[in-house]
C-alpha cells in the first residue's frame, strides 16, 4: 500500500527541516537508467548530418547532461560556427528522428544496473503524479517510444 501525499509531505519536512511540496524527479533516460547501446551517437550523427551535409565525428559525452548541453558541445566540437544558433533545429531533429530508432534501442540497449529498483523505488514514495519528460522535452514519453 502507497503512503498518502500527506505522509510524504511529513518525511520531507523531516529530511529539509521544512515543509516540502509534492515531489518532482526528472531523470533523462538514456545513460541514467539505459545504455541504448550506440543508438544516441548514431541518431546525433544522422541529424548533424541532415543539418550540415557532413559526417559528425564525435559526439560530446552524454551520461548526466541535458540534451542541450550535449548539443552544443557537440556542435562546438565539431567546429559549427555560432551553435547555439543550431541547438533550436537539432532538438527538432532528433525529435522526428527518434521514433526511427526504436526497434534498434529495443535490440542494442540494455537497463543499467539499479535502474529497475530505483523506478520500483521511486513509484513506492511519490504516488501523488508522475511525469516523464521525453528527450526533446517536447513529449511526456521519450521521443523513440512515442510511435507505436
Amino acid at each position: 500500500m502507497r503512503p498518502k501525499c500527506s505522509v510524504i509531505k511529513q518525511r520531507a519536512a523531516g529530511w529539509y527541516g521544512r515543509a516540502v511540496g509534492n515531489v518532482l524527479v526528472l531523470w533523462d533516460i538514456d545513460y541514467t537508467l539505459i545504455n541504448a547501446g550506440g543508438s544516441s551517437t548514431q541518431l546525433y550523427g544522422m541529424v548533424f548530418r541532415t543539418l550540415f551535409g557532413r559526417e559528425l565525428h564525435r559526439v560530446a559525452p552524454m551520461a548526466g547532461r541535458t540534451d542541450r548541453a550535449i548539443i552544443l558541445h557537440t556542435l562546438e566540437r565539431a567546429g559549427v560556427s555560432d551553435p547555439y544558433e543550431h541547438v533550436e533545429a537539432f532538438l527538432a531533429g532528433l525529435a522526428d528522428q527518434a521514433p526511427g530508432f526504436r526497434a534498434l534501442v529495443a535490440e542494442r540497449g540494455h537497463a543499467l544496473p539499479g535502474a529497475a529498483a530505483a523506478l520500483d523505488g521511486l513509484g513506492r514514495r511519490t504516488p501523488c503524479s508522475r511525469w516523464s519528460p521525453g528527450t526533446s522535452g517536447r513529449s511526456p514519453r521519450p521521443s523513440w517510444a512515442r510511435s507505436g
